[in-house]
Order: structure tokens, then sequence, then C-alpha cells
């Protein structure tokens, strides 16, 4: 992370909404747990939540690789399958960024 750039925390996260939404805090709350629960049912299930404008949370299978180079032990190594969390930006917000550079 850039350290000229503000972080917001959770609970600033949550006061943006509020204001923004004109919701309680305890509402955000709530939502947001709601949230989470259906983030780890598409993680556990292996859905895909597509929300469009906004972006993609999937898993995706990486598949096994033979022979490749451990940069940190200097040495090959098999790596196998595993599983990734993965989320994909929408077109919408990836245009966004590069008007603001």
């Amino acid at each position: 992370m850039q350290e000229n750039k503000r972080k917001i925390n959770k609970d600033e996260f949550y006061h943006l909404i509020a204001s923004n939404a004109n919701f309680t805090l305890c509402d955000v709350k709530d939502i947001w747990y709601t949230i989470e629960q259906i983030f780890e049912e598409v993680i556990k299930n292996d859905y895909i939540l597509d929300l469009p404008g906004f972006g993609k949370l999937y898993v995706a299978d990486i598949a096994e690789k033979k022979n490749t180079w451990d940069n940190i032990n200097k040495k090959r190594i098999d790596l196998p399958a595993t599983k990734r969390v993965v989320f994909k930006l929408s077109n919408n917000f990836r245009s966004m960024v590069k008007r603001n550079k």
C-alpha cells in the first residue's frame, strides 16, 4: 500500500455509508454482516457472484505447476493444484481508475 494514500477503516466505511445513504450505523453493520455471509457462501459453494457495474467474486482453480522456479529457495519445485479467491473489478471501475491518473 502506498504511504501517501488515506486508509479508510471499517468504522469509517460504516460512517460513510450511513451518512451518504441516510442509514443508521446499526443498519449499515447489519447489512455488512449479511454481505460477509453472502461472500462466505459464494466462496464455500464455489459460486460466481456477478455484480454488473461493480465486479465478480469467485473461486478460481489454479492448475498444478511442474518444475517451476522458486526464487526464494533458488531451486526448482512442483506446485500442487489449488484454489484462489478472485475479485475482478468491472470495466466501469477500471475505466474510472484510468481517467483519474
